[in-house]
């Protein structure tokens, strides 16, 4: 694992780095530091540089962000230093757009290029040109709003995801549910990519629902011709509601925004962790968030095995050198407006 800090390349004694596609990237890392002995370090160190980070693994770039936090340590062994930072869109995620501003006929790609100039990045997509160019009637965000939260509410009414990608941009994408899989994970002796030999799955039925519904805020939702926007998962034997609300004048906005909340409220109740001893995937590739990858466990009642989406993936190393990955992965159709699809059924 390659770390940059400015200029200065960095020997870290441990990292993570983690990457998804529901929010922004972010990293941590430990270093051994001797206050004085190395000036530049100690400038680009210091509270409030802002430093810039790059990190790459295996000649792949994967995280560019900034340094928010360090953690000086003294103890009897000397001294070591934690640090700290998110990707450049971080920005977006901290901060309110200042005064309250309403945007009319405007795309989801006009709206983000508002704001991520003032942030000095970029808007990139990755197979979603329609859907970002696609123009909103109205959409308003309040002076106390924070900016990430209202573009990824506007994505979720087309149906896409909201991430950055290795450079620091901000990434609209849509979950891969098509492509091969990377590889499989197999519970057991002979396995092709070892796990741990004890992990565990929480299938918790405590933050599902049976039936969700939109409810338009805007002052003009009246004009709408829409039925209500109601999704039902009639797999939940007893009754309970969730409400999403939006405020669109888009026809349809209701209900492919209702239609991936469900799908999104359920993702924590089917998401597992895996534990992999490599960087790399079984196709010899860096595990990467956003594919797919095959997993046999009888012990998550999926003899047979499954293909599963890795909707995060963080890289560890340990202070003996030791080079792992966690993957956080579930059911594809989970991050889509379609139709859910379990293992299970």
């Amino acid at each position: 694992m390659k770390i940059k800090l400015g200029s200065k390349e960095l020997v870290p004694t441990s990292a993570s780095v983690m990457r998804t596609i529901t929010g922004i990237s972010e990293f941590n890392c430990v270093i051994e530091w001797s206050p004085g002995k190395d000036k530049e370090l100690d400038e680009l160190i210091r509270p409030h540089s802002f430093a810039n980070v790059e990190i790459s693994i295996l000649g792949e770039k994967i995280f560019t962000g900034y340094l928010y936090s360090r953690t000086p340590i003294l103890s009897l062994s000397g001294n070591a230093l934690t640090l700290g930072g998110f990707s450049k869109v971080y920005g977006l995620v901290m901060s309110n757009p200042r005064v309250q501003k309403e945007f009319l006929e405007s795309s989801l790609l006009d709206i983000s290029n508002e704001f991520c100039n003032i942030f000095g990045i970029n808007v990139v997509s990755d197979g979603v040109d329609n859907e970002i160019n696609e123009k909103f009637e109205n959409e308003k965000i309040g002076a106390q709003d924070k900016i990430f939260a209202f573009l990824q509410n506007l994505a979720r009414q087309r149906a896409i995801l909201t991430s950055d990608d290795a450079d620091g941009n901000l990434l609209y994408l849509i979950a891969n549910t098509k492509k091969n899989s990377v590889g499989s994970i197999i519970e057991g002796k002979g396995a092709i990519v070892p796990m741990t030999d004890q992990f565990s799955a929480n299938f918790d039925d405590t933050d599902v629902y049976q039936t969700y519904v939109a409810v338009n805020d805007s002052p003009y939702s009246w004009l709408l011709k829409d039925a209500p926007a109601i999704s039902k998962d009639m797999r939940i034997k007893v009754p309970s509601f969730k409400t999403i609300v939006i405020n669109s004048l888009e026809e349809g906005a209701g209900q492919k925004a209702v239609d991936l909340a469900h799908n999104q409220t359920i993702v924590k109740s089917l998401s597992m962790p895996m534990h992999a001893f490599t960087w790399k995937a079984p196709n010899g590739k860096l595990w990467r968030e956003n594919t797919i990858v095959t997993v046999e466990s009888p012990t998550l009642f999926i003899p047979d095995g499954y293909s599963f989406l890795i909707s995060k993936v963080q890289y560890n190393l340990d202070s003996s050198g030791g080079e792992t990955t966690d993957l956080i992965i579930a059911p594809p159709s989970l991050y889509s407006a379609g139709e859910v699809s379990e293992p299970w059924e």
